[in-house]
């Protein structure tokens, strides 16, 4: 993942308040292949998931997004789990 590629997805396709599983649908939508190839080399979609929860975390200011709590949300598995809330600061 790089900045350049995640960062429209911040801004043309989340609302100003979304979460990572939100995130991770859409990146998914927008980029089926990079993503079948980052699950494919993590070993299971969870590790996949965790590096772009932390991809996320790690460069947040230059996507222009802070971290604004935790939330039930559910995953691309249909399973109800807690993520992390992300707010844009721009």
């Amino acid at each position: 993942m790089i900045i350049e590629e995640v960062r429209p997805i911040i801004v043309e396709n989340m609302g100003d308040i979304f979460d990572s599983h939100d995130f991770i649908r859409e990146f998914k939508l927008r980029n089926r292949n990079p993503y079948d190839e980052m699950v494919e080399k993590c070993g299971s979609v969870a590790s996949a998931h965790g590096i772009i929860s932390i991809f996320l975390s790690n460069h947040a200011n230059a996507l222009g997004i802070e971290k604004y709590g935790k939330t039930p949300s559910e995953n691309i598995n249909g399973k109800i789990g807690s993520c992390t809330n992300w707010r844009k600061i721009r």
